[in-house]
């Protein structure tokens, strides 16, 4: 869009570093901390604060971290404050960004600011002193932002938008090979991303249909125990094959964890708006069930994994990554304007 864009990466700490976090682990090299300029229109920032929210034990370790987490804030502050303070936009994604909340409103005084919400923090064993966060920082922000409505009514914001998620429409053009060793008797079954997963669901899910062949793409602690010969880990891949497994399924699974408010993912994850591009049909837990969606079918449908079998795909339109940026950087005062805000080639 000809935004000059600094991605600030504050996810991480000594901790992770200490603890080879995964995240870190899966690249194969430890990142370079400091900014540094890529181009004209990107900048990155990253860096290994003292300590990170994390979640360790119970109340009163969680006190101790909330005190430590001031850090946090500490750390980050000469390091934001020249390339906050001329910003016209600063997206906050939910997490531990939410932290930096207050300081972020002090530097950037005249830009819009965008909580965006895409995850609900709740589900991802965040701290409690990082809930607490979310909510009393809320009014530092000046527009809430998700693509899910559930998520957007847990805050009292008098700004807020249901701005949906997108694909990108044009990597998703053109064939690609087929990753798998395909037979007739086999339908074959991708779970493309191990977030929440639910390795119970999983398992059972292998052993009702051995004739499936289940590929699961994503980081995962080891394999699972005794499990299926029909399950097939991939760990990590990169996303253009990702793309290369979801379009020659047959299946699309969605084995979150069953817990309340895992249906936000039903709008906001990343596989599922893929698998309901190329028209799969989506298995998960009954709460992903939404009667606008008829392609995603729930544990406890009687006839659920014949369904799943035999429903033929249905392909649905699914927005391109650029209406969601455009959606997100136009605001009040913001220039340039909508029509020259973005190459022609990724409008909708």
């Amino acid at each position: 869009m000809g935004w000059h864009v600094t991605f600030v990466t504050v996810g991480y700490s000594w901790v992770s570093y200490l603890k080879t976090d995964h995240r870190l682990k899966v690249l194969g090299y430890n990142p370079k901390q400091g900014q540094y300029v890529h181009s004209n229109t990107l900048t990155t920032i990253y860096g290994l604060s003292p300590i990170h929210p994390i979640k360790i034990g119970g109340r009163f370790t969680d006190k101790i971290l909330s005190a430590f987490c001031q850090t946090f804030e500490t750390y980050w502050r000469p390091k934001l404050r020249r390339p906050l303070a001329n910003v016209d936009l600063v997206i906050c994604e939910s997490g531990a960004p939410v932290l930096l909340a207050p300081m972020v409103a002090q530097y950037a005084t005249k830009a819009a600011r965008i909580y965006r919400v895409n995850d609900d923090i709740r589900l991802l064993n965040a701290p409690d002193f990082l809930l607490r966060a979310e909510q009393k920082n809320q009014h530092h922000f000046t527009r809430i932002s998700s693509a899910n409505q559930g998520l957007i009514d847990r805050f009292d914001h008098n700004n807020t938008t249901v701005d949906p998620m997108g694909i990108p429409q044009i990597q998703m053009k053109g064939t690609r090979t087929s990753p798998y060793q395909q037979t007739k008797d086999r339908k074959i079954a991708v779970c493309a991303g191990t977030t929440q997963l639910d390795h119970d669901a999983l398992s059972w899910i292998a052993k009702s249909r051995t004739n499936w062949q289940i590929h699961v793409l994503g980081r995962t602690k080891g394999t699972l125990r005794d499990s299926p010969k029909n399950l097939i880990f991939h760990n990590e891949v990169n996303f253009d094959c990702v793309l290369g497994f979801i379009a020659h399924a047959d299946i699309g699974l969605a084995p979150y964890i069953d817990q309340p408010g895992v249906e936000y993912q039903s709008t906001n994850s990343n596989r599922m708006l893929l698998y309901r591009h190329h028209g799969l049909p989506i298995f998960g837990p009954d709460r992903l069930c939404d009667p606008s969606m008829p392609s995603i079918i729930g544990y406890s449908d009687p006839n659920a994994l014949d369904r799943c079998e035999n429903m033929p795909k249905r392909p649905e339109v699914i927005q391109d990554w650029s209406a969601l940026a455009i959606a997100l950087s136009q605001n009040p005062e913001m220039v340039p304007p909508t029509d020259v805000a973005y190459v022609p080639a990724m409008s909708v």
